[in-house]
């Protein structure tokens, strides 16, 4: 589940956010590192409390 949680964080990103990293020359690791990754943030103290409560 908390897998499910991290991939709908990263669903939510904002297509604005990505199309203005293709238009400034970002590489896609740099793209999923620098915007991707940091806009699902949000979702990760949910995730982190779910996985201390599964185990």
């Amino acid at each position: 589940m908390p897998m499910v949680i991290f991939i709908a964080g990263l669903s939510n990103v904002p297509k604005d956010l990505t199309e203005a990293a293709i238009i400034d020359g970002a590489s896609p690791g740099q793209r999923f590192s620098r915007s991707q990754c940091r806009s699902s943030f949000r979702c990760l103290p949910s995730t982190l409390c779910w996985r201390s409560r599964a185990g």
